[in-house]
């Protein structure tokens, strides 16, 4: 006997007759019916709300995949600007270690040979950094569906002492 009311109350139903039930959404008012205090009947509206729970749910979705999107960029940016300072720090610490040695004495100074090391380890990072930024504008051209890939053979070797070479620099800086 009281009044009743249901916001998206959903029911199955079967739009056209042929036993295939589907959902769909109703927002209800019921509202009893009295004649001499005894309920005898019940009046009741009902607007189906099908469409609008759809639309909400599919924006709610949206909204949840960008939130990802935003948070997978957030982090990518947080890696690649990581990324970009290590050969960065590297690279100012040898440009600090060049300075120091041309300010020192004549005979304190850098000899032909640790100059050229050290010429030669800020060239590795400044082709790191070239690297790494071209690895961004890959993944950009990845997005827009235009990267070119470019396989190649690579000296592994080679690779593992380039990297032990770029840490030990940073080591011995530390």
């Amino acid at each position: 006997g009281k009044p009743f009311a249901a916001h998206e109350h959903r029911l199955l139903v079967d739009p056209t007759g042929t036993g295939a039930l589907e959902d769909a959404y109703f927002d209800f008012v019921c509202q009893p019916l009295r004649t001499d205090g005894a309920v005898n009947g019940v009046l009741t509206f009902a607007v189906e709300v099908t469409r609008e729970v759809v639309a909400r749910r599919r924006l709610e979705q949206t909204a949840m995949e960008l939130r990802r999107a935003v948070d997978a960029r957030d982090e990518f940016l947080s890696v690649a600007s990581h990324e970009l300072k290590t050969p960065l720090t590297a690279l100012r610490l040898q440009i600090q270690a060049l300075v120091r040695s041309v300010s020192r004495a004549p005979d304190q100074q850098f000899s032909p040979q640790q100059l050229r090391a050290r010429f030669d380890a800020a060239e590795r990072q400044v082709h790191r950094l070239v690297q790494l930024i071209d690895a961004l504008l890959d993944v950009s051209r990845l997005q827009r569906g235009t990267l070119d890939l470019d396989v190649s053979e690579v000296d592994l070797a080679a690779l593992v002492t380039e990297v032990v070479d770029r840490a030990r620099t940073m080591a011995q800086a530390s």
